[in-house]
């Protein structure tokens, strides 16, 4: 990412130097030059005039005629040279040369977009705020895109949610709002109450199985979340036994849980 950022601040200053083209002192030089030139024209001018004069009425040497006139040739010469150089210096800089030096400044700020984007990739953001329950993957390990490979399980655990299945012949009992209580060995042998916030309208095949020789493992089952009254602590994938009340009467086991 350093070098990526050095590169552009390179190439914006190569592309402001060409842009600046040349020492505008040195501009100033070369015309300076030329306007003494034009004076010393403008002189040498009405000397020739002079001595062409002198000249015809034998009053002025051929000779000094011919040096007042090849003076004049030389700084007529002189001149268009001084001209010629005040213009290189004034579009000193090409169009060609202004659109590569655009060209590279956006080519190095692609560079940077670039670099950013796999800084991005090399962070885990997580989607919310929560506690990282277990670490799959170190530093340095290769990591599967597709298909997505996770690198640690993470969870929200300030409110806790029991995830009872529910099997296919009971699911349509089961609505928000109904009362729920969670109990069995793994809590102590007391019950938890809580209320049914979701069930899921896809059906999807059991993952958890109470291993009793009455069940069904055949079926289908529907997800249901519970959220739980203050006072419920366990571990995430703790398994529990759930109990719906679907009567508003008492309450009726219908599934193994999870939280």
């Amino acid at each position: 990412m350093e070098v990526a950022n050095e590169e552009l601040r390179v190439a914006q200053a190569d592309e402001a130097r060409i842009l600046r083209g040349v020492n505008e002192h040195r501009i100033e030089g070369a015309k300076f030059k030329a306007e003494s030139v034009r004076k010393r024209i403008a002189f040498l001018e009405r000397q020739y005039e002079r001595y062409s004069r002198l000249q015809k009425e034998k009053s002025a040497t051929l000779s000094e005629f011919q040096k007042i006139q090849s003076d004049l040739d030389s700084a007529r010469a002189e001149l268009a040279a001084l001209e010629a150089e005040v213009a290189h210096l004034s579009d000193f800089v090409l169009a060609e040369e202004k659109l590569l030096a655009a060209a590279r400044v956006d080519l190095a700020a692609a560079r940077v977009r670039q670099r950013e984007q796999d800084l991005r990739e090399t962070r885990l953001l997580a989607p919310m705020d929560g506690t990282v329950l277990e670490i799959l993957k170190r530093e340095g390990e290769s990591v599967s895109a597709s298909p997505r490979e996770s690198v640690l399980v993470f969870a929200d655990l300030r409110a806790c949610r029991v995830r009872a299945e529910v099997d296919e012949r009971y699911v349509h009992r089961v609505k928000s709002g109904q009362r729920a209580a969670i109990y069995g060995r793994n809590v102590g042998d007391r019950a938890y109450h809580g209320t049914v916030v979701l069930v899921k309208q896809l059906m999807g095949d059991k993952t958890v199985f109470a291993h009793s020789g009455a069940e069904r493992k055949d079926l289908d089952a529907g997800q249901v979340f519970i959220g739980m009254e203050a006072g419920f602590v366990a571990p995430a994938g703790l398994r529990v036994d759930v109990a719906i009340d679907t009567e508003g009467s008492g309450n009726e086991k219908l599934s193994d849980a999870r939280p």
